[in-house]
């Protein structure tokens, strides 16, 4: 099931972060940690979501097969699909996600709150009531389609904090030149 709030909510997250990029008259503070950190997190929840994807088209081909082999290549992909066989890939994605949170809030400045709210509601499509976990627990097997929709709701989301870091990074490339160029 499908959060039908999930695209207009990454839209006003994607505006919220890019006036706040733009606004003020002192420019956030720009983190390579952070943003390598949030380059990881983007790359663990695509590898989840991709595999997942692809084995929910292999379980909907094989579905209706009766030969052994097919049937065989069923119970695998099932099995792989599980929630339980990825939920170790759900515990690396939150810890991911806590990470780049923790980093964020050790050290507040401009950009924080910002970043805070989109990791929010990130991690609302993730871990939250109807989020895709939550989903996955109960379904123990997510059909592609489910999974493919997820998918962009959770890049759009991606997409809005890696922007945002190539804000906050030019920001800090352009004060240094202006500094460097002044001196």
């Amino acid at each position: 099931m499908t959060r039908v709030y999930s695209i207009a909510r990454v839209a006003c997250l994607m505006a919220m972060l890019t006036a706040a990029g733009v606004a003020g008259c002192a420019a956030p503070a720009y983190d390579e940690t952070t943003d390598k950190s949030i380059s990881t997190l983007q790359n663990d929840i695509d590898s989840e979501l991709i595999s997942l994807a692809s084995l929910g088209e292999r379980i909907e081909r094989l579905r209706n097969r009766d030969d052994a082999a097919s049937k065989k290549a069923l119970a695998d992909a099932l099995s792989k699909a599980s929630f339980d066989a990825n939920s170790a890939s759900y515990d690396k994605i939150d810890l991911d996600l806590t990470t780049v949170r923790l980093r964020i809030d050790a050290e507040p400045n401009a950009s924080t709150e910002n970043l805070d709210a989109a990791l929010g509601s990130l991690r609302d499509n993730l871990f939250g009531e109807k989020s895709l976990r939550d989903t996955h627990s109960q379904e123990d097997v997510l059909h592609s389609a489910y999974v493919e929709t997820e998918k962009q709701t959770l890049d759009q989301q991606l997409q809005a904090l890696l922007a945002y870091e190539i804000v906050l990074k030019k920001g800090a490339s352009s004060s240094k030149s202006a500094a460097d160029g002044s001196q």
